[in-house]
């Protein structure tokens, strides 16, 4: 494992939170690296500081009081800046729905087709013969009775 996988493992290191080839992965490096244990050092004198560190309780006010400074600093909207989001969604609204009425009021029996790339078209047009001279009757046959004089 090399310097920068390892120092970027230090917190899960430290947290217990590598697998147990990982950890082992990491000892072993830190007992080669003097840089690395370096490192591993300060970030382990840094968490057990804040580990004794005791907890703050905050006032009963405190959150009423955040709120109320959250409140005050959010910036008014006028009556003006509320229109022009009214005035800017209005054809949003207008395209969507014109979109969903093209989805879903087109007919089912015309799709969209794409234009086929000319091995797309010889392929087609192999395989229309193909159906055509297995089956006489299918449709964009003409079949003539000749010599029968309309009978």
């Amino acid at each position: 494992m090399n310097c920068r996988c390892v120092q970027s493992r230090l917190a899960a290191y430290l947290d217990r939170e590598l697998s147990p080839n990982e950890r082992a992965a990491v000892r072993a490096h830190l007992s080669e690296c003097a840089e690395c244990k370096k490192e591993f050092d300060e970030a382990e004198r840094i968490k057990n500081a804040i580990a004794g560190l005791s907890s703050i309780e905050p006032s009963e006010q405190f959150e009423r009081r955040l709120f109320e400074a959250v409140h005050a600093a959010a910036p008014k909207s006028t009556a003006r800046e509320t229109v022009g989001w009214g005035l800017a969604i209005v054809p949003a609204v207008a395209a969507i729905a014109g979109y969903l009425l093209f989805v879903f009021t087109r007919s089912p029996e015309a799709p969209v087709q794409s234009v086929p790339t000319s091995a797309q078209s010889d392929t087609l047009a192999r395989d229309q013969a193909f159906d055509q001279a297995r089956n006489p009757f299918s449709a964009g046959t003409v079949v003539s009775f000749e010599g029968t004089n309309g009978r």
